[in-house]
C-alpha cells in the first residue's frame, strides 16, 4: 500500500467516527457575535454543541432544571465523548443526585467513564453511589476500584475495597496485590490491612507468608480479633 492510499483510508475513517462531531461543534455566527436571545439560537440550530450547552447553562442558571436536563440529553447524543467538569454528562450526574436520583447519576457516570479515562472526582463519585446503592453489581464496582487505583496509586482505602471484592469473586492472586499496594500506600487501618493480605495468602495456599502477615497486624494491634483468629489457625 502507498502512502496516498494509506491517508485516503485514513481520512476515510476519521470522516466517518468523527465527521457528525466535528459538524456538531461549528459554533454559529449569531453566537459568535453574542445575542442574548439563546433560546431563539438554539430552537434555530439543534445540532449545534456549543449553543445546547450555552442554552443548558441557561435554562439551569434561571431554575429551569427538568428543561435543562432535555438539554444535557441533546448535547450529550451529538457529541458523545465530550467530557470535563460541565459536560453533559457530569452535570447530569450532580443534578440526578441533588435529586436523589442514585440509578440516573450511576448511568451518566458510566457512560462518562467509557471515554473520560482520567476523570478521578467522577470514578469516585460513582464508587459512592455504587457503594450506597447495597444490591450493586460487583462487578461494576471492581472496575471503578481499578480505574482509581491507576489513577491514585496512593489510594490505600480504594486498593483495600478493590481487595476484598477480588476475595470474594475468588481472584485472591489479584486481592494480595491490592493487599500489598494498601500496606505500601499507607492503609490507616494498617492491621487490618495485614490481616486482608494474610487471608488472601491462606486461600493461595502460602501459610507461611499468611503467619507472618497475622503477626505483623498483631505488633501493630496486639489485641486484635481477626489476627488473633487468624495466627490460631495457622499455628501447628
Amino acid at each position: 500500500m502507498d502512502i496516498n492510499t494509506l491517508q485516503a483510508g485514513f481520512d476515510t475513517l476519521l470522516k466517518a467516527k468523527y465527521g457528525p462531531i466535528v459538524k456538531a461543534m461549528a459554533i454559529p455566527k449569531e453566537v459568535e457575535v453574542g445575542t442574548p436571545d439563546i433560546e431563539r439560537v438554539a430552537a434555530a440550530n439543534p445540532g449545534s454543541y456549543p449553543v445546547q450547552m450555552k442554552l443548558a447553562d441557561y435554562l439551569y442558571k434561571e431554575g429551569r432544571i427538568d428543561e435543562a436536563m432535555r438539554v444535557w440529553e441533546r448535547a450529550a447524543e451529538l457529541v458523545p465523548i465530550a467530557v470535563g467538569p460541565t459536560s453533559p454528562h457530569v452535570m447530569m450526574a450532580k443534578i440526578s443526585v441533588q435529586k436523589g436520583d442514585s440509578a440516573r447519576a450511576i448511568k451518566e457516570l458510566e457512560a462518562l467513564l467509557e471515554t473520560s479515562h482520567t476523570d478521578l472526582e467522577s470514578a469516585r463519585m460513582l464508587a459512592k453511589l455504587l457503594q450506597e446503592a447495597g444490591g450493586a453489581d460487583k462487578t461494576r464496582l471492581m472496575k471503578v476500584y481499578a480505574l482509581i487505583s491507576s489513577l491514585d496509586p496512593f489510594d490505600a482505602a480504594n486498593h483495600s475495597a478493590l481487595g476484598r471484592l477480588k476475595m470474594a469473586a475468588g481472584d485472591p492472586t489479584t486481592a494480595a496485590r491490592e493487599f500489598r499496594a494498601a500496606i505500601a500506600a499507607g492503609s490507616l487501618d494498617e492491621a487490618a490491612a495485614h490481616v486482608d493480605l494474610a487471608e488472601s495468602y491462606v486461600a493461595l495456599g502460602d501459610k507461611v507468608k499468611a503467619k507472618r502477615e497475622a503477626i505483623a497486624a498483631m505488633e501493630v494491634a496486639p489485641g486484635y480479633p481477626r489476627a488473633q483468629d487468624l495466627l490460631l489457625k495457622l499455628l501447628p
